[in-house]
């Protein structure tokens, strides 16, 4: 009974996980207005910097699972925090497209 309650916790953390980077990775469309409105982009601009969003989460897939295969996972996830972080804190910055499309790959 025990290893069946441990896999159930296992697999409800395992899709909360999936449903916040859902969340993550669609909130770009939430604030596609403001980022535009910000960024004093136009349509395609805002759409590219957008879209560094999804570029940067399918980029970073293999290399991810790569690493926490190869290494130690400790090590890896407590890069990707402190890169998700560092990626934050530039994208609270950005003042141009740029900017803000390379501060969003850094996040994922």
């Amino acid at each position: 009974m025990q290893k069946k309650s441990n896999a159930l916790i296992t697999w409800f953390i395992a899709t909360l996980f999936v449903v916040y980077s859902f969340c993550l990775n669609t909130a770009s469309a939430v604030f596609f207005g403001a980022i535009k409105q910000t960024l004093h982009a136009s349509n395609i601009g805002a759409s590219l910097a957008t879209g560094s969003f999804i570029l940067g989460f399918a980029l970073m897939q293999i290399p991810a699972g790569y690493l926490l295969d190869k290494y130690n996972p400790k090590w890896g996830v407590s890069l990707g925090i402190l890169l998700l972080a560092s990626g934050n804190v530039l994208l609270s910055f950005s003042s141009n497209l740029v900017s803000f499309s390379l501060s969003t790959l850094c996040r994922e």
